[in-house]
C-alpha cells in the first residue's frame, strides 16, 4: 500500500487538492471536488480525487491549478 501511494505520479496534486478543501478553496461534496461550483473533471466524468488530480494536471489546466494554488497560499 505505501509502495502504491508513494509512486503515485498524481500525489502533489492531490495532496493540493486535501489542502485546498482544508482552506475551503476546493469543496468536497460526497467525495466529489468543486472549484467555483464546478467540478474539477472533464464532462461526462465525476469529480472523483483521481480524476480531478488528473484534470489538474493536464496542460491545459494549469492555470486552474495555479490559481487554487495561490488561493492556499494567502
Amino acid at each position: 500500500m505505501f509502495l502504491k501511494v508513494a509512486t503515485d505520479q498524481y500525489l502533489p496534486v492531490k495532496v493540493l487538492i486535501k489542502k485546498a478543501v482544508e482552506k475551503h478553496v476546493v469543496q468536497n461534496r460526497d467525495n466529489h471536488f468543486y472549484y467555483k461550483g464546478f467540478p474539477l473533471c472533464n464532462d461526462n466524468e465525476e469529480a472523483t480525487l483521481n480524476i480531478a488530480a488528473k484534470f489538474l494536471s493536464l496542460p491545459k489546466n494549469q492555470d486552474l491549478k495555479f490559481s487554487i494554488e495561490a488561493a492556499i497560499k494567502d
